[in-house]
């Protein structure tokens, strides 16, 4: 950028956009997971111990909760808005609730991207907008869509010594467009990222019969295809790539098994 601004105007509109999710959906929905009024955790298929009575909050979401109060009261402490108080790490902080104050801080977007510190509180709110949306989330829902472009770009050395590429895996439920990196906090076109990893792992194979297959894409994607399912698409010529042996076996291309997968998601 060429002018003194601390964040680009893309990220100042997403920054609003965020600030209104937590609003709109976030922190009601977490509320409700806080005092037990909803639940998006996996149910364990045993019975609870009758021992000790369980607690009224669910503690775990209740930390997140007001983290994420937290970092909005530091917002708005930084736009000086009464009243006004000092946390116990000595910074300003205004003593609204987030019910109240994410109102006014989405109206004042601009305000805040201005500000010397825009690009850390930016990122903060992004984290923040993660780690709620984790909880309110059932994780059975998440899917795997692909590699975060803007991570693979970034480079480690391993133990071994040897340069490789930041892989941080993207999920997102079923039918959703956009999401957000956990890692580096980039707003993803996830069609785009489900076509570039197809494309990466299009000439990778395993050797297997279709139930090794079905069992290949439940533990990459979370998705349950039954073995039927795998041989109709073989029987109809959607797996083009793929090579049939014998006794049962096949030589299943990847980015067949994952492209006929993303056509029934």
């Amino acid at each position: 950028m060429d002018d003194d601004r601390v964040i680009c105007n893309v990220c100042e509109r997403e920054y609003g956009h965020r600030l209104h999710w937590l609003y709109t959906i976030g922190m009601p929905t977490l509320r409700s997971v806080v005092f037990k009024q909803a639940s998006f955790a996996i149910k364990s298929p045993g019975h609870a111990s009758k021992a000790f009575a369980g607690l009224p909050l669910n503690e775990e979401a209740h930390q997140i909760y007001d983290a994420a109060e937290h970092d909005l009261q530091y917002l708005g402490g930084l736009l000086q808005w009464q009243p006004l108080g000092v946390t116990t790490d000595g910074f300003t902080c205004t003593l609204r609730e987030w019910d109240t104050l994410l109102p006014q801080l989405r109206k004042n977007a601009g305000a805040l991207a201005a500000l010397p510190s825009a690009g850390n509180d930016y990122q903060q709110i992004t984290q923040d907008c993660e780690q709620v949306k984790k909880h309110i989330t059932r994780q059975s829902e998440n899917l795997l869509v692909g590699i975060c472009p803007e991570c693979e770009k970034e480079t480690y050395v391993d133990e071994e010594g040897e340069t490789q590429h930041v892989r941080t895996s993207i999920y997102a439920p079923k039918g959703t467009t956009y999401a957000t990196c956990p890692r580096c906090g980039t707003m993803l076109d996830l069609i785009r990222v489900r076509a570039d990893y197809l494309d990466s792992i299009g000439g990778f194979e395993i050797t297997g019969s279709p139930r090794d297959a079905s069992a290949y894409l439940l533990e990459q994607t979370g998705e349950h295809v039954r073995t039927k399912t795998i041989c109709q698409w073989w029987d109809r010529g959607k797996l083009p790539h793929s090579i049939k042996l014998k006794r049962g076996q096949y030589t299943f291309n990847i980015g067949d098994l994952l492209g006929c997968l993303a056509n029934i998601s």
